[in-house]
């Protein structure tokens, strides 16, 4: 494989893991353990919770379809100008994503949470900021040239897979469908894709 297309396939990968979507976009199908505790107001949290990650996942989706945008710029770019253009696109979108990640954590972090689930609200924050962490790798990486981004990426990839894991566990703990990330298509036909895509 050249290393043009090597890295087509990285960036491509790339983007669909670290800026996926929650795994449900139907704010219903949350059928939490979070609602199960905290005494009379645990309803009212697993509502809350569920609301929180619906839009988290939303806002995180949206700038992580500027980060494919600008990885698709890079591929295709024909002269260093356009390499140029893109990867300050590319810097710009994953500033971005680390803000909308930052707000999600935020967001969490305001609600009240009930006592029988504390610790895995946690863990569900610590995860977070893990992928903030991923994000913000793309933010100070080395986009002077395709190798140079390639490198990076694999080490975005190879962060985000990890918070990812944390935060699948993290929200199964809750019960919470809503804040799980969805899993990406790492199929040759999915990696061809230059959106962000969401189960």
């Amino acid at each position: 494989m050249s290393r043009l297309a090597r890295f087509a396939a990285v960036a491509a990968v790339g983007a669909l893991v670290l800026f996926g979507c929650s795994s449900s976009d139907d704010s219903s199908s949350s059928d939490t353990t979070a609602a199960e505790g905290g005494g009379s107001g645990g309803g009212d949290f697993a509502t809350q919770l569920d609301n929180a990650c619906t839009a988290g996942w939303q806002s995180v989706d949206a700038a992580g379809e500027d980060v494919s945008s600008a990885l698709d710029e890079l591929r295709t770019a024909t002269n260093a100008d356009e390499f140029q253009a893109a990867a300050a696109d590319l810097e710009t979108a994953a500033e971005a994503t680390v803000t909308a990640l930052d707000d999600f954590v935020s967001s969490i972090e305001s609600l009240d949470v009930p006592d029988d689930v504390s610790s895995a609200v946690d863990s569900f924050e610590a995860a977070l900021q893990e992928q903030v962490d991923a994000a913000q790798q793309l933010v100070d990486g080395d986009t002077s040239s395709l190798a140079a981004v390639d490198e990076t990426l694999a080490g975005v990839a190879e962060a985000d897979a990890t918070a990812r894991q944390s935060l699948s566990d993290a929200a199964d703990e809750l019960g919470a469908t809503a804040c799980a990330p969805s899993t990406p298509d790492t199929s040759p036909q999915g990696t061809g894709a230059t959106t962000t895509t969401g189960g």
